[in-house]
Parts: structure tokens; sequence; C-alpha cells
């Protein structure tokens, strides 16, 4: 099958379906070095990816350098609770092909298939230290909807995006609003427990982000009202 052409500034990216059973290996080992850390996939979860026709790769002198996943329906004890939901998982390169776009051209491809599928709204959760991710998808028009503080395990938490692709269904942008708290977090590997609590207090008392960027290269600014 013809490769999803993704174009960026002018420069091209061919991403294509990973059909190859074979390169599941190496899709695995790619994720488990960007995310081992804190909470790679599962080898059965991936596999359900695979057999779905939503995981995505790109690929240098035929190497996958990079990969991205979707979800289209309930499968390893993850439920999709609307049919009209994809789950949208890891975007992950190899650390030597970095800030050259190709994070944001297999997250734009994620949407293509997603809009493919039928769907249209996507899901995804990002540890909130993960600055580059958020501020990627923020870019790409997902909103931070909420905090889920034990997702993958007791304070093991995540921030819960979300992004419509049905044009019927956006409504008109809200005029900018003042910021009623703001939030700093040291972005990197390690959990910032202090911004983490103080992002939940501001879900919990029914504040939401309007506002969400990188401030340095290590740290990060929510704002909520």
């Amino acid at each position: 099958m013809n490769p999803l052409i993704i174009e960026i500034n002018n420069r091209q990216f061919q991403i294509e379906r990973c059909r190859n059973q074979a390169d599941l290996f190496f899709v695995q080992a790619l994720d488990d070095l960007v995310f081992g850390n804190h909470q790679d996939i599962s080898a059965e979860l991936l596999r359900a990816i695979f057999e779905q026709d939503g995981l995505l790769v790109y690929k240098i002198k035929n190497q996958i350098i990079g990969q991205s996943q979707c979800l289209f329906y309930s499968a390893c004890d993850i439920k999709i609770e609307e049919t009209n939901t994809a789950l949208f998982y890891g975007t992950a390169v190899l650390p030597e092909f970095r800030n050259q776009q190709i994070g944001k051209a297999l997250a734009l491809a994620q949407e293509k298939i997603a809009v493919a599928a039928g769907k249209t709204k996507a899901l995804l959760t990002v540890r909130p230290e993960n600055g580059i991710s958020l501020i990627m998808r923020y870019q790409l028009g997902f909103n931070i909807k909420n905090w889920l503080p034990d997702y993958y395990g007791v304070n093991n938490g995540r921030l819960l995006l979300e992004k419509c692709f049905d044009t019927n269904s956006i409504q008109k942008p809200e005029k900018k609003q003042k910021a009623v708290n703001q939030v700093s977090i040291q972005c990197g590997d390690d959990d910032d427990q202090k911004a983490r609590q103080q992002i939940a207090a501001c879900f919990s008392s029914g504040q939401r982000v309007t506002g969400f960027r990188l401030i340095s290269t290590s740290a990060a600014l929510f704002e909520f009202s």
C-alpha cells in the first residue's frame, strides 16, 4: 500500500502502516527505549494495534527510526467506550533523529488514519513532565481535558488529552480568559510531585487548562481558568 504523505514546512515524510510482523520486534525495542522508564507498551497491546492496522512507522534506509500507534477498538483490557473514538499511543523517535519534525509527522499520520477509520475523536495520555510532547499536541489542536491520578497504577498519573475531528461539532473558540492559577512544572524523566499535586487540585476544583507553554528547555507552564 502507498505510504501516507505528510508535509511539514515543504518537507515530505512518508509514513508507512506497519504490516510486517518481523518489524514488531524493532517497534517494541524503540518503544522500550523511549518509554521504558515510565510505561512502555505491552507486547500484547502492540500486537492488537498491529492487527487493527494502527501501527505507523517512519524509516530511513529501511531502518525504523520512528513509530506511533492507534487503537481503534477495545483490546487487552483497554476499553474504548465510544465507537467514534480512537486511542493514540506512544509516538517515539530515536534520539539521534529528533528535532527533525519526525514526531510531528507521525502524530499527524495518527490523525489521518483515525479519520480514515471513521473516527471523529482521539484521546491520549501524556506525562505532565513531557513538555515536548504536550506542546506538540497542544499546537495540533488537542485540549488538556483532565488529570488521571492513578492511570498506570497508584500515583502514576497522566494528563488526558482530546481532539475532535468532526468539524460540525467544533464550537467557536472562546475568548481568552485570564488565568486563575498557574502551575509551573519541571520537564524531564523525573516526576514533579509538587506540580502534579497542584494540577490535581486545579482539576478537582473545576478549573480547566486554558493555556500551556514551554518557558525554558526544562520547564513548562500550565494556565488554569
